[in-house]
């Protein structure tokens, strides 16, 4: 046994130190690889859950809803998208807003649950770096017909926008590290969303596909770099990427 971990929310905080001290009191020798990792309680907007006057949510209910208006959303921005591709769309935007909603605070804070806010394709959440994901593999597909060099110059990438994006890309095995050692998912969402929003600052501000072809070759390079870390990165966190949003 390396560590015992209890991930049991903050109202047992007291509980737990008073246990381990007296285990540690009696001589027990394994307490010191027992850890309870405690989280902060996830409200309604309308105030706390309170399962006695039945002020609770179903986790099938609330993902349904979830469902629904990831749909409604969905429809209103594609128009001639099938019904089925729809659902399928709108059931992995569902998970992605509850999920980065929950993980993106840091663990021992409140969380107040606001389904509308989560589904939103801006600010952070979820679904915005699905999206931000899907732009760029739209972007890498219209690049797919040109001839790819073998060997790449990024020397042009002299940008102040793409020097930091450079530099965020090269912080993800570091930030993966720090967020398993102190058990904090909220380290690895909040670097997502900061890569997703310089992403986003990026092509904003310049042309990828419309530059000369050295300096194309190497921001399409960049691109195809963020979406794989994107993935990576989401995929911890349990989140599916969406190729198309």
């Amino acid at each position: 046994l390396t560590q015992s971990i209890y991930l049991i929310g903050s109202e047992q905080n007291l509980l737990f130190r008073q246990l381990f001290k007296i285990l540690e009191l009696i001589g027990f020798k394994k307490v010191k690889q027992m850890l309870h990792l405690s989280y902060g309680i996830v409200n309604l907007p309308e105030g706390k859950m309170k399962s006695r006057e039945g002020k609770v949510i179903d986790a099938d209910n609330l993902l349904d809803e979830l469902k629904k208006l990831a749909y409604q959303e969905i429809k209103k921005r594609y128009k001639k998208i099938s019904a089925q591709e729809n659902k399928r769309r709108a059931r992995k935007i569902a998970l992605a807003a509850l999920k980065f909603f929950i993980l993106e605070p840091n663990p021992k804070s409140e969380v107040c649950f606001e389904p509308k806010k989560s589904l939103s394709f801006t600010g952070r959440t979820g679904p915005y770096l699905l999206y931000t994901y899907a732009r760029l593999k739209a972007i890498l597909r219209k690049a797919k017909k040109e001839k790819r060099a073998k060997k790449i110059d990024f020397s042009g990438l002299e940008n102040p926008i793409e020097q930091m994006l450079v530099n965020l890309l090269g912080r993800f095995p570091a930030v993966i590290v720090e967020a398993a050692l102190v058990y904090d998912p909220s380290i690895l969402a909040k670097y997502l969303y900061s890569l997703a929003d310089q992403t986003n600052s990026f092509y904003h501000d310049l042309p990828v596909l419309q530059a000369e072809e050295k300096l194309r070759l190497a921001r399409l390079k960049m691109i195809e770099a963020v979406s794989i870390v994107l993935k990576e990165g989401l995929a911890i966190l349990g989140i599916e990427t969406v190729e198309e949003m």
